[in-house]
């Protein structure tokens, strides 16, 4: 039976509900509001919709509902000015999903000293999540300390950018401890126990598996950008070579990670002619003398280097001729074994980095 408004009739009834395409149930908590039966007091509706949208996050889902309804409203004194009223504030205020190149919030990437292997968390303004790569099998629970210490317990994306022990060692103790929605790895089979772990692990815990090559793109966050361009099609016996490479742009802030890819990938990704400028350069190989050539370093312009190192290792890492090369392209360079965890934030238009032990 349907229900008509006693005021307007003509308005309100199931019918014209279904014909404005009203959806009772909308995907957020608005879902027990009905725009309909307040209507008639436009103006009480405006103040009520503008605190409502306001607080709820939920504007997407609303605006068909709130156009749909303005249509219907017929127009004379106060319904004329609170529809008036209520179309300006759809007019101001954003309610579509963020596209990407928008920037709203506040971007966090840290890189966290696992001594010799590489770890780095990325914090999207939404609340997003991905960790690329996890140390070595010592540094687990280095790893899963930081992580719940800020709070999180689920990852959106889990990334190995190739299968040494230095970078995966310590996947097993995060994919124990944390919600993984996504696994991404380069595809690069290897035989090593750490590896054949790793991969049990996701498979017992039913983690969504993907691999990605370089032209693939990465959907974490609608208002940033993950472009993937290493590894190639084919894949090279050189496992440092087959690194997941990855260019990351939020507003005009990029950041590049190289993983452990050597001066062959570099010519690769010169040569696939993508824009690999970065203002955030994570060296490529905890800065050994075989990666971050001064050809390809002058194509990436850094204004800050992070080197993910461990302190006295026995590799030489990073190299003095890499740190050279840093230096001649006027690149300030962070160091994780001398200045530990180190955190970069950018509102999309500037970056902030700081370090556990030298601070901003």
């Amino acid at each position: 039976m349907n229900r008509v408004d006693p005021v307007h009739p003509d308005i309100f009834s199931n019918d014209d509900q279904a014909a404005v395409g009203y959806d009772p149930s909308p995907p957020c908590f608005l879902s027990g509001f009905n725009l309909f039966s307040v209507m008639k007091y436009p103006v009480i509706l405006a103040l009520i919709l503008l605190s409502l949208i306001l607080a709820s996050g939920c504007t997407h889902s609303i605006q068909p509902q709130v156009t749909s309804a303005l249509q219907k409203v017929p127009v004379g004194g106060l319904q004329e000015k609170g529809t008036t009223f209520i179309s300006s504030i759809l007019s101001r205020l954003s309610l579509s999903q963020p596209t990407p190149g928008e920037t709203s919030g506040v971007l966090t990437v840290r890189y966290l000293d696992v001594g010799q292997g590489d770890s780095i968390l990325v914090q999207t303004p939404s609340g997003k999540t991905m960790l690329i790569d996890a140390g070595t099998i010592d540094a687990g629970p280095t790893v899963t300390s930081d992580l719940k210490g800020l709070g999180i317990t689920t990852l959106d994306i889990v990334l190995a950018t190739h299968p040494h022990e230095d970078h995966i060692g310590g996947m097993s103790s995060v994919l124990n401890n944390f919600t993984v929605k996504q696994f991404i790895d380069s595809g690069y089979p290897d035989t090593t126990k750490t590896y054949e772990t790793m991969l049990n692990t996701i498979d017992q815990k039913n983690i969504p598996f993907k691999t990605v090559k370089a032209g693939d793109t990465i959907d974490l966050d609608p208002g940033i950008s993950f472009s993937v361009l290493n590894p190639p099609s084919t894949f090279s016996d050189n496992i440092n070579q087959n690194s997941i490479v990855l260019r990351m742009t939020y507003g005009t802030v990029p950041f590049l990670f190289m993983g452990d890819a050597n001066s062959d990938a570099e010519k690769n990704i010169e040569a696939g002619g993508t824009d690999i400028h970065a203002d955030i350069l994570k060296v490529g190989h905890h800065g050994s003398s075989t990666s971050s050539s001064s050809t390809f370093l002058s194509e990436v312009q850094p204004k800050v280097s992070i080197i993910e190192v461990g302190a006295g290792n026995p590799y030489g890492h990073p190299a003095p001729a890499t740190l050279k090369r840093l230096a001649q392209e006027g690149s300030t360079v962070y160091r994780t074994d001398l200045d530990g965890d180190i955190t970069v934030t950018t509102d999309g238009t500037t970056y902030n980095v700081n370090s556990e032990y030298r601070g901003n």
